[in-house]
């Protein structure tokens, strides 16, 4: 039987970019397909709207507990479930938010987004439920798959940016007209920090704050800023060496008035209006009006709900404010006092990327004892040198930072090791149920007795020898790591592993000197149990085991059992 020949034109190959593949297809006429080949294609275009589609999801798996309220079991699962979906939604927003931002826009995503989740996920689906002996509590376990694009839509009309797309701070003056009057300097600063606070996650930087004594309106406003850029700019030709910068001419006014005379009586009512002001050109862009109750005139209790209020109405107005983009001079980051490429890249994560300044730190070369980064800067280098010492915290410790030339940044640094400890361990339900399995690895797990603290403090604990520990890596990125002390030269360390449960990640052991340097690695894949031993080397005394997954974090990857829990036992 002859095959089955179809006619396809060019623009087929072009649409599937299959051009290159053609010179070795020469044996397949152009117009002339056989059916077998066209199959082939057909997959492999599923194969890449799978891929496409896979990206756009993210996807979680929760445990969610509720109170089981007068024996009503069916009400306690419709309420877990909403809380359930109200989780998976949050941590989908927590991979893009950082978790202050998380923590001050409660109220707003509470009001804006949670209310509805359904529209963000794409399905859910219920792994295990459980109720209490004494029917108390109900447990449901879920796996969510949200729309990663759907919620930046959702994310978008609130005037939030995630952490990867941010642009430099958009920088904006503030005045603000009130009756109520801040007595102290005090007061004036408390005012500021609570509305700073609250402004970082939308991206929002004060440059000035006063209190504006002439008529709030464009003719006063654009008059008073022109003046004042006007003099900005002569100060900067007679100091030709400082760079310029420009921004954006906003002004934000605020705009507090009582509504009753007397603002010491305990019940009152005070108007607010936020303003969004072009000061060159002298329009009002936007406004938003609220009114809130009081109940005290005191500031440390009137400013954070006036702004609390506030918040649920101003992203109208800050939304509109347009994104600016600091050109930025390509510069290089010499890095020097860290022989480890995970100490290199803790430095670089904590010093340089997700700051304004530093633009797309990424490796451009790198030997024995130095590494090199290339970046945009689009900051003053006369303030390089202290602003990256305060970012430097408690894990380096700066030996120098300072222009080599115009183009080379030196940062040489010295790592400061810091280890926490492990905590008693507390039973939980997966362990417990992992070690009364009836099989042969189960049956040989012991029972732990410490375990990594739930919320890390570091990424380092001190493993005592002789001991059994429980931990759960979380995520691709997530790994512990446990430093072994006081050792002996030629002394024999025996370790034990046990996986707990399924996984798609593939947990790798790595053991490790004291320059952090890997000198043995077990890439584990599917086995449940494992065990070696390691002979300490002459004149060392301290040793380090990673627990991590093989793969490391990849951007933009999802799955479900994206996680592994684990018994280790050392001695």
């Amino acid at each position: 039987m002859s095959p089955i020949r179809l006619k396809l034109q060019p623009k087929f190959f072009q649409a599937f970019n299959l051009y290159p593949l053609l010179p070795k297809l020469s044996h397949i006429r152009f117009k002339g397909v056989t059916f077998h080949f066209l199959a082939s294609l057909m997959i492999l275009s599923i194969g890449i709207s799978n891929q496409t589609q896979a990206q756009n999801l993210i996807i979680d798996q929760i445990s969610q507990s509720v109170e089981v309220k007068r024996e009503n079991l069916d009400q306690a699962k419709k309420e877990a479930l909403a809380k359930g979906k109200r989780r998976l939604v949050e941590n989908a927003m927590a991979r893009f938010l950082d978790d202050d931002s998380m923590v001050i826009l409660k109220n707003v995503f509470e009001q804006h987004l949670l209310k509805d989740t359904d529209r963000l996920i794409d399905s859910i689906r219920v792994i295990e439920e459980e109720t209490s002996e004494d029917r108390k509590e109900f447990k449901i376990v879920l796996e969510g798959r949200i729309f990663r694009s759907r919620l930046m839509m959702a994310l978008r009309p609130l005037g939030l940016m995630h952490q990867s797309k941010r642009f430099p701070p958009r920088k904006a003056r503030l005045i603000y007209v009130t009756d109520i009057q801040f007595s102290t300097a005090s007061e004036i600063n408390f005012f500021r920090s609570e509305l700073q606070k609250r402004l970082k996650p939308y991206w929002i930087e004060i440059g000035s704050l006063m209190k504006w004594e002439r008529s709030l309106d464009p003719q006063s406003i654009g008059g008073y800023f022109k003046e004042q850029s006007e003099a900005k700019q002569t100060k900067t030709k007679k100091n030709s060496n400082n760079q310029t910068i420009h921004q954006v001419p906003l002004v934000i006014s605020l705009k507090l008035t009582p509504v009753s005379e007397n603002l010491s009586a305990d019940q009152g009512n005070a108007s607010i209006m936020l303003q969004l002001w072009d000061a060159i050109n002298p329009v009002g862009l936007a406004k938003i009006q609220v009114s809130m109750d009081y109940a005290s005139a005191s500031p440390e209790k009137l400013i954070p709900e006036m702004l609390d209020q506030l918040m649920l109405e101003w992203h109208q107005v800050l939304r509109k404010i347009p994104t600016t983009q600091k050109k930025g001079k390509e510069v290089r980051i010499k890095i020097s006092g860290l022989n480890n490429p995970l100490k290199e890249k803790t430095l670089i994560k904590q010093v340089f990327t997700n700051h304004p300044e530093w633009q797309n730190p990424v490796l451009y070369s790198f030997k024995q004892n130095t590494s090199v980064y290339k970046a945009k800067y689009s900051g003053l280098k006369k303030n390089t040198a202290h602003n990256l010492r305060k970012r430097l915290g408690s894990t380096f410790q700066e030996k120098s930072i300072r222009w080599e030339d115009s183009e080379t940044l030196l940062v040489d640094v010295r790592w400061l090791e810091g280890s926490g400890f492990l905590e008693a361990y507390a039973p939980k339900k997966e362990v417990e149920e992992y070690l009364m399995l009836d099989d042969e690895i189960s049956r040989s797990a012991p029972q732990p007795e410490l375990s990594v603290p739930l919320r890390k403090s570091t990424s380092t604990y001190v493993l005592p020898q002789r001991s059994v520990v429980y931990d759960h890596i979380k995520n691709r990125g997530d790994s512990t790591t446990f430093r072994l002390e006081t050792l002996k030269s030629s002394e024999v360390l025996e370790f034990r592993w046990f996986r707990i449960g399924k996984t798609n990640l593939r947990p790798i052991i790595s053991l490790l000197d004291e320059k952090l340097e890997v000198v043995k690695s077990y890439r584990l894949s599917n086995i449940r149990r494992f065990s070696f031993n390691y002979k300490v080397p002459d004149g060392t005394d301290t040793l380090y085991l990673r627990i991590s997954d093989e793969t490391g974090f990849i951007e933009g990857i999802g799955g479900s059992f994206q996680f592994f829990h684990y018994l280790l036992k050392s001695g």
